[in-house]
């Protein structure tokens, strides 16, 4: 966020699509928390369920 507009005179695109995108890659990180606790529990149905959604 900080090198944002840096990044969008660069790329020369819009800062808001960069902040977009920043939220997007963040918050999809996240969402490989809880999916990686399932596997390494050896829970592989539950996680094969979540997968479907």
């Amino acid at each position: 966020m900080l090198f944002r507009n840096s990044l969008a005179e660069w790329s020369d695109i819009d800062s808001q699509y960069v902040i977009y995108t920043i939220w997007i890659l963040a918050l999809d990180a996240l969402v490989i928390v809880p999916f990686s606790k399932l596997r390494a529990h050896q829970r592989p149905m539950v996680y094969a369920i979540n997968q479907d959604r």
